[in-house]
């Protein structure tokens, strides 16, 4: 099955994930995605091209052992590996996959909002302060690119007192 990931790769370069991250993450979504499909086996890997964007669905179905005095629930073996690779996920693995590569974004995202902020702590930084007039609990800081939400206590107001919140 060929997957065009030219348009994924893009966007993950605008978020600062680098090529092989996205590549783990696209295999392990697909290989989530096959284990929702009717007549999966347990057992796969998936091997991903980046330059085709073709991947392979490897299965390998459990062989049981004869439980012994000594092991009387031995872990089966493995038998040999096959192509298992399905015409077309249906809407479930669809969904998987999705929430995967989804989740992947969102990590990065955070990161970046993280990172932004997790060595200000102590020092004065500059940067737009905000209150949202149907939520006064909540002060938005915008310091450059990235933006966070802190909560102020109840009695102090953020255009007022801004050094009194939490950051």
């Amino acid at each position: 099955m060929e997957l065009d990931l030219t348009g994924i790769h893009k966007l993950a370069a605008e978020q600062g994930i680098d090529p092989e991250t996205l590549d783990d993450a696209l295999a392990e979504a697909l290989r989530l995605a096959y284990l929702k499909t009717p007549h999966a086996a347990k057992h796969a890997r998936v091997e991903l091209d980046e330059r085709s964007g073709n991947f392979t669905v490897w299965a390998a179905d459990e062989i049981p052992v004869e439980p012994t005095e000594d092991n009387p629930y031995p872990v089966p073996k493995l038998g040999e590996e096959y192509d298992d690779t399905p015409r077309d996920f249906g809407r479930l693995a669809a969904a998987t996959a999705r929430q995967v590569i989804t989740q992947l974004f969102r990590r990065a995202e955070d990161e970046k909002v993280f990172g932004a902020f997790s060595g200000q702590k102590g020092k004065l930084i500059t940067g737009i302060i905000q209150q949202d007039a149907s939520d006064p609990s909540n002060v938005h800081v915008a310091m450059g690119d990235v933006e966070a939400v802190s909560r102020c206590p109840a009695n102090v107001t953020a255009t007022a007192n801004a050094s009194a919140c939490t950051w």
